[in-house]
């Protein structure tokens, strides 16, 4: 009996010793004693896809394949190439990994709740990333980080109606529809709008995150509606960009008053960004790929080590105008 208690305390001194040393060697933000060393997890990455694309998307995945090799993290990472099938049918090869922690970005936030359910009901903790799924999947994941896409939605939107003076009418180009950051954003617009009565919304198209859709949405608009447009309301500052680049030609052609439209998205990029700064361009949020990647990582790693976290963590996110555009370095994307 004395021998048995002898190895008991043996291994459990061991386990301490263990401990401390994980706790000596894990960062500081990690916030919590490690189950394991860092380099001992493995993180399944399941992403919407866009790789090839979408720059945003392309500097993010660089980024979390940066930290997880500076932290020795094995990654797997799949890519559901913007199909929200195939990105439901690939979960069960993550899950059979048995990974310490799946992250989602969802390619559709309803669409992907069965697939999370299957790696809940496997015993292995969810985190989403960027996209927010749908309520109905709340309660299988453990947390998600990222931008708070509805928050930046009513950034832009009362920024943009008090540029105009509350009233006003005002086309949208929204994100992909079924998409989370789209749709919130895009919610977020009208539900703060129901508080000016006098401002009008006279339509909106989905502009899909891209420069030539977002120009071609506004020719459009410009052709049916011409000078009663006072403002745009884009989802991200690349269809921002190609709406800004089509009311110029306008205004070249006499359509538009110069100076009149005023312009605000929820998400800047480096060519909105250059026009905010020479006064073209009204205003944008700030939401970086590799600040995302780095916050939702760390978000991630916590989970994965059995560390607390909140349900929900949001990357800060400021709006940029004119006056403090300089205080930020230009975005890489």
């Amino acid at each position: 009996m004395r021998i048995a208690n002898v190895i008991a305390a043996t291994w459990m001194a061991a386990g301490l010793t263990l401990g401390a040393a994980y706790a000596a060697d894990a960062p500081d933000w990690l916030g919590g004693a490690p189950k394991k060393p860092l380099d001992q997890l493995h993180m399944g990455f399941s992403f919407q896809g866009g790789v090839g694309g979408n720059i945003y998307v392309v500097q993010y995945v660089d980024k979390l394949k940066a930290l997880c090799k500076q932290y020795g993290i094995d990654l797997t990472i799949l890519d559901a190439e913007n199909d929200p099938a195939k990105q439901s049918q690939q979960m069960p090869d993550l899950i059979s990994q048995q990974p310490d922690v799946i992250v989602v970005w969802a390619a559709n936030g309803k669409a992907i709740v069965p697939a999370i359910k299957q790696v809940h009901d496997a015993g292995i903790p969810v985190v989403t990333f960027n996209a927010q799924i749908d309520k109905s999947g709340q309660d299988d994941i453990v947390a998600h980080a990222g931008p708070n896409d509805y928050k930046q939605g009513v950034q832009a939107a009362e920024t943009l109606i008090q540029a105009l003076g509350g009233k006003g009418n005002i086309v949208e180009i929204r994100g992909t529809v079924g998409f989370g950051p789209g749709d919130q954003r895009a919610q977020a617009f009208l539900d703060t709008a129901k508080k000016y009565p006098d401002m009008k919304l006279l339509d909106v198209q989905a502009g899909n995150w891209s420069q030539g859709q977002g120009q071609s949405i506004m020719e459009n608009f410009i052709t049916r509606f011409g000078k009663q447009i006072d403002g745009v309301l884009s989802s991200d500052g690349y269809s921002g960009t190609g709406a800004y680049l089509a009311v110029k030609a306008a205004v070249a052609a006499g359509q538009i008053e110069a100076k009149h439209i005023k312009f605000v998205d929820p998400n800047i990029v480096a060519t909105n960004y250059d026009l905010i700064k020479a006064g073209e361009y009204t205003a944008a949020v700030l939401q970086t790929p590799q600040d995302d990647a780095e916050f939702s990582f760390r978000v991630a790693v916590k989970v994965a080590e059995g560390v607390q976290v909140p349900k929900d963590n949001f990357l800060p996110t400021p709006m940029l105008t004119i006056d403090n555009v300089g205080n930020y370095p230009r975005p890489g994307f």
